[in-house]
């Protein structure tokens, strides 16, 4: 009696937890439904968006993304393994992402103005690209910061020009530091030309010689192109020139440094084109 007593106990209960769990679920996905963002057709993004595009976007999203790249770069650049930069990519994405509201990355439609998501893989090839850019940038500003002969001249009196007299001094000195450095980078530029064999982080650029699996410079700049043609092929005019700079002087700041080198075909000699 008391397993046939138990029995139907044992149903009910089983049957009420089922009920129970049905309408969780349904209520948690209208909530889930409900709190989805909007992936196109957007006609205003979220304080939290990131905008894509050539404009100077100054929204609250743009600007925690371009925090996120400024306190990233750096570790970005030395991380040594692929798997370590794609999850320090993940993690800026995600960081976007569980905003709120959440944050998205999108792109405007040009046709009709309105906003659509570009989505998550896309996201992580705009964040790897604005990654680039960013350390680009801040080595040119680096570099320029280190040569006083590139610096502004100014009125130590005032926020006008300086008189036409200090910026003649200022262009002799100029000139007389160009000089000095001319004959200090003589040396260097002799490695320019007459090479007759390319160090092993030289890119040989020719028909016969583009895809040399022998020469380490080919590989390591054929893999730079094959992992950003696709950011290239969806960046702007701007964002396009940027990237190649970074691809160029990601072979040139090789140890020893990478050079685009050419043939010349009478003398079997290398020349840096």
């Amino acid at each position: 009696m008391r397993k046939t007593e138990s029995f139907p106990a044992f149903c009910r209960s089983t049957r009420q937890r089922s009920i129970k769990n049905k309408v969780n679920t349904m209520d948690t996905t209208t909530l889930t439904t409900k709190l989805q963002p909007k992936l196109k057709d957007i006609s205003k993004p979220s304080i939290n968006d990131v905008l894509c595009g050539s404009g100077n976007y100054k929204n609250t999203g743009n600007s925690r993304f371009r925090d996120l790249i400024a306190k990233k770069s750096h570790t970005y650049r030395i991380l040594s393994t692929s798997d370590g930069k794609s999850m320090l990519l993940r993690s800026i994405v995600d960081t976007i992402y569980q905003g709120n509201p959440a944050g998205r990355f999108l792109q405007q439609d040009n046709e009709t103005g309105l906003w659509f998501d570009i989505g998550y893989n896309e996201s992580l090839k705009k964040t790897c690209f604005a990654l680039n850019v960013y350390w680009n940038k801040k080595r040119k500003t680096s570099i320029s910061a280190s040569n006083p002969s590139v610096a502004l001249v100014t009125d130590n009196n005032s926020n006008r020009p300086a008189t036409a007299t200090t910026t003649t001094a200022s262009t002799q000195h100029a000139r007389m530091t160009t000089t000095a450095e001319t004959k200090a980078t003589t040396k260097e530029k002799e490695n320019l030309k007459d090479i007759s064999k390319p160090s092993v982080n030289d890119v040989t650029c020719g028909r016969s010689n583009k895809w040399d699996t022998k020469q380490m410079g080919n590989m390591k700049f054929y893999n730079l192109i094959t992992n950003n043609s696709q950011i290239y092929r969806t960046s702007s005019k701007e964002e396009g020139r940027e990237l190649v700079c970074s691809i160029v002087d990601s072979v040139r700041q090789g140890d020893p440094a990478g050079r685009f080198l050419q043939q010349n075909d009478k003398t079997g000699l290398w020349f840096d084109i």
